[in-house]
């Protein structure tokens, strides 16, 4: 059975981006084993410029020409709510204000990321890739949800524990789309 592969175009404009989000989701992750409990205003700053750096990174995507017009929407929401997120991360600096504002930006973030997937996943290749970090944040926001009151410790491990998996997926596909970006029309 033939890999499917994604077109050049599609792999130059997305391997930078995600490479990066794959990044910052791994700094996450290995700082909240590392630093299992920082005080929870550090921790509110931590995931605000999280979700302000991935609401950028995904601006870039949704301006690019490659995005499918169909996903635009339902990334732009994603990037708002990530956004939106980071923002009142900065003004909540309570236990319930962190865990409510981080699941928030996660579960809306994670719908908007399914929904792109949904509507682009039978044209547009790295829709694959919107499925799978869509249930993941959508599981972070729920999680933290589910587990409401804990402390910053369980709210950095529940987000951290998350970003983990969304680091390796992440940086899967970008480093798959970096090789399909400078394969060329003969090794294909």
């Amino acid at each position: 059975m033939p890999s499917v592969q994604t077109p050049a175009a599609v792999a130059r404009a997305y391997w930078k981006p995600l490479l990066i989000r794959a990044a910052l989701a791994a700094a996450v992750g290995l700082t909240s084993v590392f630093w299992a409990a920082p005080p929870l205003q550090v921790l509110g700053l931590i995931l605000a410029a999280f979700f302000v750096a991935n609401a950028a990174l995904l601006r870039r995507l949704i301006a690019s020409e490659q995005t499918p017009a169909a996903a635009r929407a339902a990334l732009a929401a994603t990037a708002v709510a990530w956004l939106a997120a980071g923002v009142v991360l900065v003004f909540l600096p309570t236990v319930a204000g962190v865990t409510a504002a981080a699941a928030a930006g996660w579960i809306a973030g994670g719908a908007g990321q399914i929904v792109a997937w949904a509507r682009t996943r039978k044209t547009f290749v790295p829709a694959r890739d919107w499925a799978l970090t869509g249930l993941v944040e959508t599981g972070i926001g729920v999680g933290l949800l589910l587990f409401w009151g804990v402390d910053a410790h369980g709210i950095f491990g529940i987000a951290g524990g998350g970003q983990v998996i969304v680091a390796v997926f992440v940086a899967i596909a970008a480093l798959g789309y970096r090789h399909d970006a400078v394969s060329t029309p003969a090794d294909r």
